[in-house]
């Protein structure tokens, strides 16, 4: 067994997200399986209490950069305080890496990859793409300095050691970019109750978020179709989101029985008080809370994007994918599954089963290969 020191570098684990809760569970189960010496290092934690625990034995490091504090001055000290904030990240990253001397270093492409490229010397990098490569590039429509960061920071991931993305489908799109890319499953907190949903109660959950991506409008439209049908079942939002509060009027105005609350780190409870889930994506690179929610035994129904749900559902054996933006159908599946609490109950059964994909036991393995094979 190696023993090998990896900084996780993060902005904050200050949400009840999952992406954050994915680096703590990694985090955790290296230093508690393999004995790893494991440091996560942010830089906008403040005085934030972490939103998951990490292990005693990891060790923890915020940069204290607060990059968000840029924002409230003009626009010409605003772009001062901005290149002052990046270069004391690089400096406090680099003093620290020198300090504690790690093997390896994993970051996101969400996260300050260019600063991290030019903190880390001569380490090896992983970059986890928790997007989709075509969402990463540069778009018609962006202005020219705009274009330009795209440009280098797509230059970066090209030098990254390894980029992993989340499905083989999008792994297939970034060798284009980067030779070694390779396909890591998204880590999943499965189902940690001890319930199992008994698929009675008149509930549909989608957990996401309120952003373009999540497909709110859709997700409005299929509500409509569903609740001429059955009026007695209600909708359960369980969202934050920077287009919350240009929804929710458009929600109450609409009156057609959807609750929207705020997240929880309870969600599984949720779940459990649920029969059905639904995803509305435009696109997903995973989609984490398909296998969360069919953990809990939960059938569940999602567009057929790009990429993750065609590489979680098996379509009429746990749940169903529908043709992208076919709200009609998709609301007709839906109601398939409000009139037959067999079907309900079939499909949630092999649900259970096929989450099992993504738990720690059989995805944490890849990652210690990767990492072993890096520093030999």
């Amino acid at each position: 067994m190696f023993f090998m020191r990896i900084f996780y570098i993060y902005r904050a684990i200050a949400h009840y997200r999952g992406m954050e809760r994915i680096f703590v569970d990694k985090i955790n189960y290296l230093v508690q399986m393999y004995g790893y010496d494991l440091w996560l290092v942010t830089a906008d934690q403040g005085n934030h209490p972490l939103s998951y625990p990490l292990d005693e034995k990891a060790h923890y490091v915020d940069l204290k950069i607060r990059f968000h504090s840029a924002s409230k001055y003009s626009l010409f000290r605003r772009s001062y305080e901005k290149i002052r904030l990046q270069y004391l990240y690089v400096k406090r990253l680099k003093n620290l890496i020198a300090s504690q001397k790690p093997d390896v270093l994993v970051c996101n492409t969400d996260v300050f990859t260019n600063l991290v490229m030019i903190a880390k010397g001569n380490l090896p990098l992983i970059v986890e793409s928790h997007s989709i490569c075509r969402q990463t590039m540069v778009r018609e429509g962006d202005h020219f300095h705009r274009k330009l960061y795209r440009w280098y920071t797509f230059w970066n991931y090209r030098h990254a050691s390894f980029l992993v993305a989340l499905t083989d489908s999008d792994a297939k799109e970034w060798k284009k970019y980067n030779k070694h890319s390779c396909a890591i499953t998204n880590v999943v907190h499965l189902n940690p109750t001890g319930r199992i949903s008994n698929l009675s109660s008149k509930r549909v959950i989608f957990t996401s978020r309120f952003s373009s991506q999540k497909g709110i409008p859709y997700l409005l439209d299929i509500w409509k179709r569903v609740h001429q049908r059955h009026p007695d079942w209600v909708l359960d939002i369980y969202a934050q989101g920077e287009l919350r509060d240009e929804y929710l009027p458009k929600i109450k105005q609409l009156d057609i029985n959807i609750q929207v609350n705020d997240g929880t780190p309870d969600i599984f409870n949720r779940y459990c008080d649920s029969s059905i889930f639904i995803l509305t994506s435009v696109y997903e690179p995973f989609g984490l809370v398909l296998p969360e929610s069919m953990s809990c035994g939960l059938p569940v129904v999602s567009f057929d994007c790009d990429y993750g749900p065609r590489e979680i559902i098996s379509d009429g054996i746990d749940g169903y994918l529908v043709p992208l933006g076919n709200v009609d159908l998709f609301a007709e599946r839906v109601c398939q599954l409000i009139e037959s609490p067999e079907l309900r109950q079939k499909m949630g059964k092999a649900g259970v089963l096929s989450s099992q994909r993504f738990s720690a036991e059989n995805v944490m393995p890849y990652w210690r290969s990767l990492f072993e094979e890096i520093i030999q």
